[in-house]
C-alpha cells in the first residue's frame, strides 16, 4: 500500500504516512449480515455482533415465525336492566322544599370549576415540560462529558526515545506498533478506537518551514493546509511553550472512517539542532469512554532533550 500524497510504501494497518503524515486510505469491508462497514482487522461486526466471514460461507438463516392468536372475551349483552324503585313521598317533599339556585349562582360555580380545571391543566403541562428539559440536560451531559483518564504518572510512565528528545507515555497506552521513525499506541478497545502516534520527519521532506518560530508565525496558514490532508476541518490552533520545546497544537475533525466520526489533536515543533519536525498526534472516536485532553498536554510537557 502506498501513500496517496507522497507515494511512500506503507505497512498494512498504518493510519498515517511515516514520511509526510498524510492519513492513509483503508480498504473498506462490510458486514454480510447487516451491511455495516467493518473496522479494519475486526473479527466481529460492531453493530450486530456477526462474525466476519467470506460471503460464500454465509448460510441462509432459518427463520420460523410463530403466531399466537389470543381469544377475545365474550360479553353477554342481553343483561336485564336494573329496576329502580320510585322515590318515596318524604323524598319528593324534601326535593320540593329545596331552595332554587339563581342563574348567577350557577354561573359562578361553573366559572370556579373551569378556573380550577384550567389551573390543573397549566400546572400539568408545566410539570411535563420541566421533566423533559431535565431529561434532555441529563442526556446531553451524559453523552458529551467523559471522565478524565488521569493516568499520567512519571513513576509508572514508559520513557521513549524520539530523535534528539525523550518523551513520557502513560502505561495505559499499550500494543505499540513500531515502524521506521514512528511509534503508534492504542487505548480502550477496537470498538472505541483511541490512538497516540509519535513521529518525526526531516524538514526538507515535509515543509518549507525552517523553525518553530516560522511555524508559530504562519500557524493559521499551516492550519488551512492541514484541512483535506490531515483533518477534514481544523477547529483549534494553540501555541504551546513548555520551556524546553515550542510549537503549535492543532485540533480538528477527521474524515469519517468505517462509519465513525473521529477527532484529533496534533502537536508539532521543529528542532533547530537536527532540522527535524517532531509530531505528537492523538486521535479518537467521537465518543470515547474517557477524555484524554489533560494527559495529552502532560505528554507534550514531558518532552526533554536527551
Amino acid at each position: 500500500m502506498k501513500c496517496r500524497k507522497c507515494g511512500a510504501e506503507l505497512t498494512e494497518g498504518v493510519l498515517f504516512c511515516w514520511k509526510c503524515g498524510t492519513k492513509a486510505e483503508m480498504q473498506k469491508r462490510f458486514c454480510h449480515e447487516c451491511g455495516t462497514e467493518l473496522v479494519p482487522g475486526a473479527k466481529f461486526c460492531v453493530k450486530c455482533g456477526a462474525s466476519v466471514v467470506l460471503p460464500d460461507e454465509v448460510e441462509e438463516p432459518n427463520i420460523t415465525e410463530e403466531l399466537t392468536l389470543s381469544k377475545s372475551e365474550v360479553f353477554d349483552l342481553e343483561e336485564e336492566p336494573e329496576v329502580t324503585e320510585p322515590a318515596s313521598d318524604s323524598v319528593l317533599e324534601q326535593q320540593e322544599n329545596r331552595p332554587i339556585e339563581s342563574f348567577a349562582d350557577m354561573e359562578k360555580k361553573d366559572n370556579n370549576k373551569k378556573s380550577i380545571l384550567d389551573f390543573l391543566k397549566i400546572g400539568g403541562i408545566a410539570f411535563v415540560v420541566i421533566l423533559a428539559i431535565v431529561g434532555l440536560i441529563v442526556t446531553v451531559i451524559g453523552k458529551t462529558k467523559q471522565p478524565e483518564r488521569n493516568g499520567f504518572n512519571s513513576s509508572t510512565n514508559e520513557l521513549y526515545k524520539m530523535g534528539s528528545y525523550s518523551i513520557e507515555v502513560p502505561s495505559y497506552w499499550q500494543n505499540e506498533d513500531i515502524y521506521y521513525d514512528n511509534i503508534q499506541f492504542y487505548a480502550e478497545s477496537e470498538e472505541t478506537e483511541v490512538s497516540l502516534i509519535l513521529t518525526l520527519v526531516s524538514i526538507e521532506e515535509a515543509t518549507d518551514l525552517e523553525s518553530s518560530d516560522d511555524l508559530i508565525a504562519q500557524k493559521d496558514e499551516y492550519a488551512k493546509s492541514l484541512e483535506g490532508s490531515i483533518f477534514d476541518k481544523v477547529t483549534g490552533c494553540e501555541v504551546i511553550d513548555t520551556g524546553t520545546v515550542k510549537g503549535v497544537l492543532f485540533e480538528g475533525e477527521l474524515d469519517e472512517t468505517a462509519g465513525k466520526l473521529y477527532g484529533g489533536k496534533w502537536f508539532m515543533f521543529i528542532s533547530d539542532e537536527d532540522e527535524t519536525i517532531y509530531n505528537v498526534i492523538f486521535f479518537y472516536e467521537s465518543n470515547p469512554k474517557y477524555s484524554y485532553s489533560k494527559d495529552f498536554k502532560k505528554i507534550i510537557y514531558s518532552i526533554k532533550p536527551r
